[in-house]
């Protein structure tokens, strides 16, 4: 019998009702216990959390640092709130967790001692859906994370001599024990859109029903009284079956505004309903019937009927502003709110939908500003990152111009604008532009993730980092910025923020990959990561995934290659090199530069594919 003892950090989950639930449908029971399972498998993975073994429904997992141990615990309640949001009540999982750090021994794969004991008498103490933490590892913790931590009432746990101080994680999500203090309509005039469900017969309609949405937070947005909660973090509740009230404390907001939308051809049906949470009553309610050419009389109805209920006192500029149009052309309009699922994936193929859906919306509608904006917003993503056609910049630059001819108020048109004249490399232009942008729509996160790049081209590294984190503040799925913030980092020598950043990345992409498992780019950017925490096959098994995904994006291909050369292996960098130049990447001066490419710089392969180049 081998034993040994280590200092670790042990924590211990276990599913909230869960012997209730066997009880009500002992199938279910047990494919939510199978799914809950996978779930935690594969959050623990990037924390290099050590599965010691699983007890029914719980989990005893061996860290060996108190901060991996509660980032993993964070992120595994973040998965699965997540996950919740889009789950119906029978099928949620809520978890409480404990963690400790002690003393443990190891004996025949297993573990003993107090920091097992400790930890697993303490998660009764967490929250439904929240972790409790002993003082010895809020003490190791405190100063680094960015959840605050909530002391609790001293507790005398069984079987244990002495108490033990305990701190709640207040995470996103948990549902929390203590009185919450409501606040007056004079304090909080916030209102959150929930996603409009789809009800239609062609769940391919899903981008009308997030288009409607959108719109209508544009359109109530105009309203001063009225504090709106941001696009993105609306979207964060997509498909949700959480209550109103739950929704609207997590978001501090008084009035929710949810509905749905059944498109059926040309035919419409959507219902809406205004909901006062503090008071739980439904404050207005209503349902609008017509085809597709209603669709703005409908918009402009639902927030002239909130402004009543609420009763708001509009200016004269906000009556104006609320029955603005984009455009009185139903097929331009659902053209444009196709093609702008496309645009932020940038990858050629979609960046190329995007074009064309865009161009016939403008064909539709010659004076459509919005679709302008996308149209530009594509040509010089197309122009940067597959196709160095200078006739794209022309094209990039007139489709921005016309955005703004026909809405000089559109920040879309702005940042638009930014774009171009950021490829054109016109950065004093590009600042103006998108600070325009943000100055008409404090939420648009991509005006500020144009003006970080501007700040990191003309050495503003630390001006930067603040842009981009605000990109990731309004949203936080647009992971991009994550690598601008890295290069940034590695730029001004930050070694102790790249190490926190890379933390914040290990964190994320697990999570977002279990909403969005086919995002190529990202499963490639979190490949990178692996890499860098020294985790090469987990690394090389994402890479062959996003290549998969991906096989003919010259861009990832060529990333592909760059992933290769860091690791060593000389023979698939030069496979790829090749095939990312037979697919079009044809960026040669920038190929004999890349620090990624150095280990297979002198290869006689690599020297014979760039000569002449």
């Amino acid at each position: 019998m081998t034993e040994t003892r280590k200092l670790a950090a042990i924590m211990f989950t276990d599913i909230v009702g869960y012997s209730a639930m066997s009880q009500r449908n002992e199938e279910l029971a047990m494919e939510l216990l199978e799914h809950h399972r996978s779930i935690l498998r594969e959050v623990f993975k990037p924390f290099r959390g050590q599965e010691i073994k699983t007890i029914g429904d719980a989990f005893l997992v061996e860290f060996s640092s108190a901060l991996d141990a509660v980032n993993c615990g964070i992120e595994i309640q973040d998965a699965l709130h997540n996950y919740n949001l889009n789950s119906s009540e029978e099928r949620q999982v809520v978890l409480r967790i404990g963690i400790h750090v002690g003393d443990v021994i190891h004996r025949d794969g297993d573990i003993y001692g107090d920091g097992v004991n400790i930890s697993s008498r303490i998660e009764p103490l967490a929250n439904p859906g929240g972790i409790c933490i002993s003082e010895d590892v809020a003490r190791l913790v405190q100063n680094k994370l960015k959840i605050p931590l909530e002391k609790m009432e001293r507790r005398e746990l069984k079987n244990i001599d002495l108490p033990v101080d305990t701190y709640q994680v207040n995470v996103a999500g948990a549902t929390i024990k203590k009185e919450v203090r409501e606040v007056s309509q004079e304090e909080n005039n916030r209102l959150a859109v929930i996603p409009f469900q789809n009800f239609s017969p062609d769940r391919e309609t899903d981008y009308f029903s997030d288009g409607l949405t959108e719109e209508m937070i544009m359109h109530l947005s105009r309203i001063k009284e009225l504090k709106v909660v941001s696009r993105t973090t609306s979207m964060q509740y997509k498909n949700t079956q959480k209550d109103m009230h739950a929704i609207g404390k997590e978001l501090n907001a008084r009035y929710i505004l949810e509905g749905s939308v059944r498109k059926h051809l040309d035919n419409l049906r959507i219902t809406a309903q205004l909901i006062d949470v503090k008071t739980d009553t439904h404050l207005w309610a209503n349902t609008f019937k017509g085809n597709m050419a209603d669709i703005f009389d409908i918009q402009e109805s639902v927030a002239k009927e909130i402004v009543s209920a609420l009763r708001l006192t509009l200016s004269p500029a906000e009556q104006v502003a609320l029955g603005k149009r984009a455009t009185d052309n139903m097929e331009a309009y659902d053209l444009n709110l196709h093609a702008r699922g496309f645009l932020y994936r940038k990858l050629k193929g979609y960046t190329l939908a995007a074009i064309d859906l865009f161009q016939k919306a403008v064909e539709l509608d010659p004076r459509y500003a919005a679709a302008y904006a996308g149209l530009g917003e594509a040509y010089a993503f197309l122009f940067e990152a597959f196709d160095k056609n200078p006739t794209l910049l022309d094209k990039a630059m007139d489709a921005a111009l016309k955005a703004l001819m026909y809405d000089a108020s559109s920040s879309e048109a702005y940042s638009a604008l930014g774009v171009v004249y950021y490829v054109r490399e016109s950065y004093e232009e590009a600042t103006t532009a998108v600070g325009k942008a943000i100055e008409l729509d404090p939420n648009d996160f991509f005006a500020y993730w144009i003006q970080g790049r501007i700040f990191r081209i003309l050495d503003r590294d630390k001006e930067a980092i603040e842009s981009f984190e605000k990109v990731l503040e309004l949203n936080p799925d647009f992971h991009t910025a994550y690598g601008d913030i890295h290069l940034s980092l590695k730029r001004l020598g930050k070694e102790e923020e790249l190490k926190e950043l890379k933390e914040r990345a290990l964190t994320f992409y697990p999570s977002y990959l279990m909403r969005n498992p086919d995002d190529s780019r990202a499963i490639m950017f979190y490949a990178f990561i692996l890499l860098d925490d020294n985790q090469a096959e987990e690394a090389k098994s994402k890479m062959a995934r996003a290549i998969q995904l991906s096989p003919t994006d010259a861009t990832m291909i060529y990333n592909a290659a760059c992933f290769y050369s860091d690791l060593g292996e000389k023979e698939d960098a030069l496979k790829h090199l090749k095939l990312a130049i037979s697919n079009g990447f044809e960026a040669y001066e920038y190929i004999k530069i890349d620090p990624d490419l150095d280990g297979i710089r002198n290869e006689p392969e690599y020297i014979e594919l760039m000569k002449d180049k």
